[in-house]
């Protein structure tokens, strides 16, 4: 392998070496000897027979003399061509390993020279997808069993969801190898299912690999399955999308702009226009909320269902809440302007300016008026 030490390789390097090697054996030893190459790990399930019918189809078809790459397709935003996820594994056919078998050797040193790679980092799925696009013009990327030839009935039937890989914590649709005919989302892709799985990378549980030999090996609950059926597997049926009566609704709360802590200054601006929102209105229907949730101090909505209410009762709603803050500034001006005339008295005409606010309004009978809605002012004290 042309490159530099082995020891100045990182771990990611090392098994993308490892592949290469494997592959340029077969080249020089075994490339008249197969058809097909399937990469995976001994963490893999394969229904195999159902496998081989596959290859056999394709290699049945018209263009079959061209460089394939079969998998799981994903994309490679450096080549904008696809690579095969690694986890489900992937099949060379012959034709491409016949291209590629003399680049081998090269293509680690000529992927770190050309890649944007940082600190040594090296995706095997990746890497080999981009030696392929280097020293293979003909090739076109990651393909499934339907973009290989898609004009072939035996191949058109498929879906492209022959290769499977879960994450080893994802209990929930692990088990949903008991319903072969449910699809259900990865996380990533939804339309996925069981029924057309025929590679299942990274079965890292021991357990699950031989439930799955009990359901899809040969004379499985599978199969008898499809039997019951009539030897036909049905088309998948569309994950529902959720009623709009399910939708939660959570609660949204406007923040009154009046408080006993405003009050005051409302007071000194002399101002009866106080704005208060304690029910939400949208085109005059009131809303209700529940469920609110809260992240970071911030309620994020997720639905507002509105509740059926007359024009009057919104009407009533709203004015009866306008009253109680009017009410509450009212009673609040009452009480000082009460206090502020039983501390005159006690003083007995000797106004304190420290104590006293008297608005400079005077009336010409020596009489003084005070605005009920504005403080005292002591600096503004006049004689009659």
């Amino acid at each position: 392998m042309i490159f530099k030490e082995q020891n100045q390789l990182s771990d990611e390097q090392k098994e993308f070496q490892k592949l290469t090697k494997a592959l340029h054996y077969l080249y020089e030893n075994h490339l008249d000897h197969y058809n097909y190459i399937l990469k995976i790990t001994d963490k893999t399930f394969v229904r195999l027979p159902k496998l081989i019918e596959l290859l056999s189809t394709l290699n049945n078809t018209e263009n079959n003399f061209l460089p394939k790459l079969i998998g799981s397709p994903n994309l490679d935003h450096e080549t904008t061509k696809k690579f095969c996820f690694k986890g489900s594994g992937y099949i060379i056919n012959k034709n491409l390993l016949t291209m590629i078998g003399p680049h081998l050797p090269y293509c680690l040193a000529t992927i770190i020279k050309n890649s944007n790679i940082k600190n040594n980092y090296l995706q095997e799925d990746l890497a080999i997808e981009r030696c392929f696009t280097k020293y293979v013009p003909m090739f076109k990327g990651c393909e499934t069993f339907v973009d290989s030839d898609n004009n072939n009935d035996g191949l058109k039937k498929l879906r492209g969801y022959e290769f499977l890989n879960l994450r080893s914590d994802d209990e929930i649709n692990w088990e949903k190898y008991k319903k072969p005919l449910e699809m259900f989302n990865d996380g990533y892709t939804n339309g996925w299912r069981f029924a057309d799985a025929i590679v299942m990378g990274e079965v890292k549980d021991p357990s699950r690999i031989i439930n799955l030999e009990e359901w899809y090996g040969k004379d499985g609950k599978f199969n008898e399955l499809v039997e019951e059926l009539g030897g036909v597997i049905p088309d998948p049926e569309p994950i529902p999308l959720p009623k709009q009566s399910d939708l939660l609704t959570i609660e949204t709360i406007m923040p009154t702009e009046t408080s006993n802590e405003n009050i005051n200054d409302v007071q000194s601006q002399g101002s009866d226009n106080i704005e208060t929102s304690n029910v939400d209105v949208n085109d005059g229907i009131p809303t209700e909320a529940s469920n609110a949730i809260v992240n970071d101090g911030i309620i994020s909505e997720k639905s507002i269902v509105p509740i059926e209410k007359s024009p009057s009762e919104t009407k009533n709603i709203i004015n009866e809440t306008n009253s109680i803050s009017k009410m509450s500034i009212s009673t609040t001006s009452e009480e000082k302007i009460s206090s502020q005339s039983k501390i005159n008295n006690e003083n007995d005409g000797d106004y304190d300016d420290a104590t006293l606010d008297v608005l400079d309004n005077h009336n010409g009978n020596g009489e003084v008026e005070v605005d009920e809605l504005s403080p005292l002012s002591g600096e503004e004290l006049a004689e009659p």
